[in-house]
């Protein structure tokens, strides 16, 4: 059940995104693409050991990944932690700003909602940090990134799903 709920939060943000362009690295200046979305973590860098496989550049990109859960009588608690990268060729400031609106976004669409598929609420504070501050430079120049925290409720009352539902959601295992 924890799985829909990371697929209604991408599905809120790709909604909300779908009208939004970032720059993609070793491209022309101009080319403009919308962020990806990842489940858990950014793609391989190579595919199946294949020496030939030239990857694609992820950035932008937004990722969410389960961080932890706890299990209450009537419900779950389930954190997830939505990260953002994007890589701009402008300068310093540039880069800041595209990160921060980039969050923000990610922040203001799950805040406008608070509720994903009638059934999993957030919990407040939604926490969300840009880049790293234990460092002396913030970003790693040009690529940028930032995260937010989220914690969601999940009822308890698990729902029996057929066969044909649960391949839809999770896949046929092949």
């Amino acid at each position: 059940m924890s799985f829909l709920l990371i697929k209604a939060l991408e599905d809120l943000l790709k909604q909300g995104f779908d009208q939004t362009v970032f720059r993609q690295p070793d491209k022309e200046p101009g080319v403009y693409v919308p962020p990806q979305f990842f489940i858990g973590a950014l793609p391989p860098k190579r595919k199946n050991n294949d020496p030939d496989y030239e990857p694609q550049s992820e950035f932008p990109f937004i990722v969410n990944r389960f961080m932890e859960g706890a299990d209450s009588q009537d419900s779950s608690m389930v954190t997830i932690k939505t990260l953002c990268g994007i890589y701009t060729a402008g300068d310093v400031e540039a880069g800041e700003n595209d990160i921060a609106n980039m969050v923000f976004r990610c922040r203001r669409l799950i805040l406008q909602k608070q509720m994903l598929d009638d059934r999993y609420e957030l919990e407040m504070p939604l926490k969300w940090t840009l880049g790293n501050a234990e460092e002396q430079h913030n970003q790693p120049y040009p690529y940028y990134g930032g995260e937010i925290v989220s914690r969601w409720t999940i009822p308890i009352i698990e729902q029996c799903m057929t066969p044909e539902e649960e391949i839809k959601i999770y896949g046929s295992g092949q």
